[in-house]
């Protein structure tokens, strides 16, 4: 190519013969836009002609074939481009890249050297991007004429991206000016290896890096480790070498360091500057050397540094043993080789899954990062998470030892992470799942670290509104121990302090809420929160008597025998939330729970239930109490077959409001609220609850006997409900009754009977007159009308009138009696009068207005009151 410029598209030397030569001369340039496909047996660029070949294509998905032809210098100078290796790739000079993505696919590559974003040939601003997959990378150090001989492979460059996936960087160089010196700024490799030998090289193999991390880096030949403190899976020098590592700053081990020489051929280590040590860090396990000479050298971190009886301790060291015997003790290392699966044996760098007695290692270094999922049962001894690493738990993990984590550690909803701050240091995300309907929902805090508003509304996508609505509630409420009160917050900066609960009211995404308008949605989302783990002590008991809300405070399922601090089975509320209703709006409720407290029940991560203390005794939660084998407790369960009882649920429409339970307990009484039974939490919308005898408010109402009958109380907003048997295991032969006393309606509570009603402005329509409970065995003759069966009787034929007609049937009236009926609305005035006979009489109420009315008919000797209501 005999001008200085020249370009194409595609370049294509298929079916070529005669094995040409194609030279670009130097300081010519060609310009590819395409693809180029080389045959094998020609040449590009003879010896002396290192022009580059550039490749400007700012378009993806670009192939590069070579067929086993070297191309000498080559560079990507693409901005946006990305160019794909279909064999192996050949460039006995320098290869650059400045712009645009090079995926290596796997291929093996060989180049004399490797700079990224160096400037030469190319702009030095733009992104670039090299992805190696499983690459072996060869630096051989070809004539490198364009950077001076100083540096074969330089990757500092802050505008360069290394995916290093699990590949492999080969220094070869094995003589001559040129120093195998190898710049890897803050980068994430796997494997680096200095091959390079010979009496030119001894000392000359030099890494630099600072804040970088790699899988294995070992040296063949002499060398040294300079520009900052670098994170190292396994570090092998080689004997009979000399090595310097960078004063003041901290090589961090997590595996092996390999340092063992001979009797005539010993290992020297020093710090680049007289006393001044470098540091080696190593956390876990054993490392032994020997026949290793020392000097201005730090072991720290807490493993044991046995430098060996044949070690010479020159001077400046410090936290070596030079005595006594050794053995070798490294953590397992998670490699990811096949998958992000914890339980596969391929993933560890020994092949085998961890064990109890096991030391793990998650290093940055791999393309999967762990994942223990929701079938596996994960242990470990110590556990060392490093910056950069994450490891997810969807199953559980139980570590015998302790856990440091500096990267990401994630206990992903239904996971159960099996610790506390007394083994788990560094950050935590718990999370959990979050359903597409919007309403409260409380949160228990396992944290001694505070949580900030404003940081879990953006973590989360949501809007966590401050600002105090008309109806004086807040999106974000806290529980206080000593009050037993929510209490608003009102200010974002505000954050939930250490183990206290706080509830949401969660609308939907932040994209899908503008305001307090609903403009999509709402999505179910994945709700996360981080900290730092406490260790729990809930010693802030509330007196018996008061209720407390209290929440689980491990990142694990716990047992509600544990929350409750009783020695005996407590019944307790969780929170239900709805998941029907269109719109989907707020629906939720402080519901019993079927179950009573048991070591067989649990409340998983950041679970909230709420009981009645019996005693004011202070008490402690360990993780003795964490239970992953239990029935997890959601939300409000299905009854359990053991427990005998009649579930009730109230609806609003066919959103769930509350729910009270009526259960047999042989140690409960009739008489009034005790141990068994448990009293009303009050809700701020919808409460269904029993009246005991002493006049307490009871959701699980314990019976001894079915003797008598249960008053119920109903609180709610005017609309159309439903009471709905959710469940009746009461013994075979309890009949149970509900009856409407405003409308004298009775419905048998069999499973699966439901019962329609309507709350109105009218007072009588709601409050702890209406509703009642009357149980009796077949046969017993529960009347079906509230007057006895002798004298004067009346039942209104339809107690909600859509007409202008109201019929009543009449019985009792004895022959020298004369009946009439009063009409009165609820203010108590007379609307109507008229005589009465027995039989139906039917009562023209046209000029009755809408709403609850009172009939009332007397023989002058008895008078009977009913109510109806006109539509």
């Amino acid at each position: 190519m005999n001008i200085p410029s020249a370009s194409c598209n595609n370049m294509d030397w298929t079916g070529v013969t005669n094995s040409p030569i194609f030279t670009t001369p130097y300081g010519n340039q060609l310009f590819l836009y395409g693809n180029l496909t080389l045959s094998a047996g020609m040449t590009v660029n003879g010896a002396n002609s290192p022009s580059s070949l550039n490749f400007v294509s700012t378009q993806t998905g670009k192939t590069i074939t070579t067929n086993g032809v070297d191309i000498k210098v080559v560079a990507f100078n693409g901005v946006g481009g990305s160019w794909t290796f279909q064999d192996n790739f050949t460039s006995s000079d320098v290869f650059f890249i400045n712009a645009g993505t090079v995926n290596t696919n796997n291929v093996n590559i060989s180049v004399g050297a490797l700079v990224a974003n160096s400037g030469n040939a190319g702009p030095t601003n733009n992104t670039s991007i090299l992805n190696l997959g499983s690459s072996t990378v060869t630096i051989t150090g070809g004539p490198v004429s364009p950077l001076g001989g100083t540096t074969l492979c330089d990757l500092s460059s802050t505008s360069f991206t290394l995916n290093a996936g699990t590949s492999t960087f080969v220094m070869t160089k094995a003589s001559g000016a040129w120093r195998p010196r190898f710049a890897a700024g803050n980068k994430t490799l796997y494997n680096l290896n200095f091959t390079g030998t010979g009496s030119a090289l001894a000392g000359s193999a030099t890494l630099v890096a600072s804040g970088a991390t790699f899988n294995n880096v070992s040296f063949a030949a002499g060398g040294s480790i300079e520009g900052g403190s670098n994170t190292f899976n396994n570090v092998t020098f080689t004997s009979g070498n000399n090595y310097t590592l960078e004063s003041g700053k901290t090589q961090t081990i997590n595996v092996s360091v390999n340092a063992t020489g001979t009797a005539g051929a010993p290992i020297s280590l020093t710090s680049t500057i007289s006393g001044t040590p470098a540091i080696i860090s190593k956390a876990l396990g054993t490392s032994c050397m020997n026949y290793i000479s020392l000097k201005d050298i730090t072991a720290s971190g807490g493993a044991i540094f046995n430098a060996g009886t044949n070690s010479t301790n020159v001077s400046g060291n410090t936290g070596f043993i030079f005595t006594g015997s050794c053995v070798v003790s490294s953590p397992k290392n998670w490699v990811g080789a096949s998958s992000t699966d914890w339980s596969s044996a391929s993933n560890w760098a020994d092949n085998a899954v961890p064990l109890t007695s096991n030391d793990v290692v998650i290093p940055k270094t791999t393309t999967n990062q762990p994942i223990i999922s929701a079938s596996t049962s994960a242990v470990v001894n110590n556990l060392i998470i490093n910056s950069g690493a994450s490891l997810t738990i969807s199953g559980i993990l139980t570590p015998s030892g302790t856990i440091t984590n500096t990267g990401t550690l994630i206990v992903a909803p239904g996971g159960a992470l099996v610790g506390s701050a007394s083994n788990v240091s560094g950050s935590v995300t718990v999370q959990q799942n979050i359903i597409g309907q919007r309403g409260w929902r409380v949160f228990g805090n396992p944290f001694s670290s505070s949580l900030d508003i404003a940081t879990v509304a953006s973590t989360n996508g949501i809007t966590i509104s401050t600002t105090v609505p008309t109806s004086g509630i807040t999106d974000s409420r806290t529980f206080s121990y000593l009050t037993g009160a929510w209490s608003n917050i009102s200010a974002p900066t505000t954050a939930w302090t250490n183990g206290s609960l706080y509830a949401l009211f969660i609308r939907g995404l932040a994209s899908e809420v503008t305001g307090s308008n609903y403009t999509a949605g709402p999505s179910a989302f994945t709700y996360k929160v981080s900290g730092t783990l406490s260790n729990p002590s809930l010693g802030q008991n509330q007196s018996s008597g008061v209720f407390r809300v209290i929440g689980n405070p491990y990142a694990a399922p716990i047992n509600t025998s544990a929350l409750t601090a009783q020695t005996t089975d407590v019944p307790y509320y969780t929170y239900k939330i709805s998941v029907t209703g269109t719109p989907r709006v707020k629906s939720g409720s402080w519901v019993a729970a079927s179950s009573n407290s048991s070591a067989t029940t649990t409340i998983p991560v950041m679970g909230v239930l709420c009981y009645m203390p019996t005693s004011s005794t202070l008490f402690n939660v360990t993780t003795s109490d964490i239970n992953t084998t239990g029935t997890v407790q959601t939300g409000l369960f299905g009854s359990e077959s053991t427990i005998q009882q009649l579930e009730i649920n109230v609806n609003n429409g066919k959103d769930f409001a509350d729910k009270l339970f009526i259960r047999t307990n042989v140690n409960a009484t009739n008489n009034g609220k005790d141990r068994a039974d448990l009293p009303k939490y009050e809700n701020e919308s919808t409460n269904f609850y029993t009246i005991a005898p002493d006049n307490a408010h009871l959701a699980v109402d314990a019976r001894k006997e079915w003797n008598q009958n249960i008053p119920l109380g109903i609180l709610s907003a005017a609309g159309n409900y439903s009471i709905a048997v959710e469940n009746n295991s009461l013994q075979s032969g309890i009949v149970v009754y509900l009856k409407d006393k405003l409308l004298n309606v009775y419905t048998e509570l069999k499973a699966g009977a439901q019962y329609d009603f309507t709350i109105t402005s009218d007072p009588s329509t709601l409050g702890e007159k209406r509703f009642e409970l009357f149980f009796g065995k077949p046969g017993t003759g529960i009347a079906t009308a509230e007057e006895s069966t002798t004298g004067l009787q009346m039942k209104i034929l339809g107690n909600v009138v859509n007409g202008n007609v109201l019929s009543i049937q009449v019985s009792g009236i004895k022959s020298s009696e004369i009946a009439s009926l009063a009409l009165v609305d609820m203010d108590g005035r007379v609307v109507a009068t008229k005589s009465v006979v027995n039989g139906i009489n039917n009562i023209n109420i046209s000029n009755v207005s809408k709403g609850m009315q009172l009939i009332k008919i007397s023989n002058g000797i008895q008078q009977l009151a009913k109510k109806f209501i006109k539509l």
